[in-house]
Parts: C-alpha cells; sequence; structure tokens
C-alpha cells in the first residue's frame, strides 16, 4: 500500500511493502507543470524525524533520461524495509530535490511526513 496526500504532501506506505511508486511534477502554475530536462537529477531522501541533517534511511537517486512532466519514484522492499519492527505507525520526514535544490521538504508548513505502518503477518492462515 502506498497512499499520498497532495494536499499535506504525506506519504504513507507498509513496512516491506515491494514494488510500490508514487509520481511526482513540479506545478508551475495552475495549467502548467515544469518539464522535467534530460540529465535533471531528482532525489528522494527519508529521515528520521528531527533528522533532515542526518544520513538518509531511504535515499533514490534518478537521473532523468527524457523530457517529460512527471518522475516516477519506485520504492523496493528493500527500500522500505527500514527500522525496527513496530505494532504502531512510524514517523519519518522526507523531501524531494531537482539538481540540489529542495522542492517539497521542510518548510512554513513544518516536515513533510513520510509514515511507516507495521507489515503485515508472516503467520500462514
Amino acid at each position: 500500500m502506498i497512499k499520498v496526500d497532495n494536499k499535506t504532501k504525506t506519504i504513507s506506505i507498509n513496512r516491506g511493502d515491494d514494488n510500490i511508486g508514487f509520481n511526482f511534477s513540479i506545478p508551475i502554475d495552475d495549467t502548467t507543470n515544469y518539464t522535467f530536462q534530460v540529465e535533471d537529477i531528482i532525489k528522494f531522501g527519508v529521515y528520521n524525524k528531527n533528522g533532515l541533517n542526518d544520513k538518509a534511511v531511504i535515499l533514490k537517486t534518478i537521473t532523468n533520461d527524457e523530457e517529460k512532466e512527471v518522475i516516477s519514484i519506485e520504492l523496493t522492499k528493500e527500500d522500505t524495509t527500514i527500522g525496527d519492527i513496530e505494532n504502531k505507525p512510524i514517523t519519518y520526514w522526507y523531501e524531494i530535490q531537482l539538481n540540489d535544490d529542495t522542492i517539497i521538504g521542510y518548510d512554513e508548513k513544518g516536515a513533510k511526513q513520510f509514515i511507516v505502518y507495521p507489515e503485515g503477518s508472516d503467520e500462514q492462515w
């Protein structure tokens, strides 16, 4: 499961999910999005809460290979198996950069949250 709340920019996943992703675009105005250029570098980083200056727990770097308005950020099971197994949601912070400029991240509304819900049971039914 992955859920992206476009209003609050909150991303929610289940720990250990595989082959999930979301699309990312940069609105310029109400009708136009930025066109990603060939060789644009997009970074998606997830950090421990209050740890934006620490090493990322997930870091995806994408080098764009064609002009387009939407970038897909894909996460694997290895990416989403972060932190300890908990029986409660764990909140991380995230940011997205374009060519080293932060596009989505901590701002006047606070940190952008990346919430990891507990993974499902391995118990056979």
